[in-house]
């Protein structure tokens, strides 16, 4: 069964953004497993240290050259980031293709209120998903690509991972009697 224009359309975007959402995914878990899991109070409770081990330093002339161990999350990073882009262009092919060889004027195509209204969000969302990767992706480029430091107590700390650190809740103190457990 062969699919029609408008589903391989629907198809390509679907897979471009489902992918670069994967992508993402996998840019930001390999900084989880790439870190050190620490236990807190001995118990059942865990809580992912976001922070990789930090660069290792070495001293040169008048600075400190950092060498950070590798992170494929740049790359993965990149590649969702352009992944993103293809979809939002197929989309706007799905859009503004003429299907079955007509064509139909921009200006038709926006009296709709259902579909100006669609394409709007869906232009807001994507331009949030774009910023949403690039920041993390370029602030970590960067961070790596200068590591060179003239203070010489350096000692080479690993930028800030993701927008926001995840943390579980520490947990409350709970009081059985003479048995106190934090």
């Amino acid at each position: 069964m062969a699919f029609s224009q408008t589903a391989r359309i629907g198809a390509c975007v679907f897979c471009l953004g489902f992918m670069s959402f994967l992508l993402a995914i996998f840019a930001e878990t390999t900084k989880v497993l790439l870190s050190y899991i620490s236990i807190h109070y001995l118990t059942r409770f865990y809580h992912m240290n976001r922070q990789p081990p930090s660069g290792t330093p070495i001293q040169a002339k008048d600075a400190v050259i950092c060498k950070f161990p590798d992170d494929p999350s740049i790359l993965l990073g990149t590649l969702s980031i352009v992944t993103l882009v293809l979809a939002a262009i197929a989309g706007h092919a799905a859009v503004y293709f003429p299907y079955k060889g007509k064509s139909i004027p921009r200006n038709a195509l926006f009296r709709s209120t259902t579909l100006s209204t669609f394409f709007v969000i869906a232009e807001v969302i994507t331009v949030l998903a774009l910023v949403m990767l690039l920041w993390p992706t370029i602030s970590e480029s960067l961070h790596r690509s200068r590591n060179v430091h003239r203070d010489l107590t350096t000692q080479c700390p690993t930028a800030k991972r993701a927008l926001r650190r995840w943390r579980l809740p520490r947990p409350r103190c709970r009081s059985f009697g003479w048995f106190a457990r934090c």
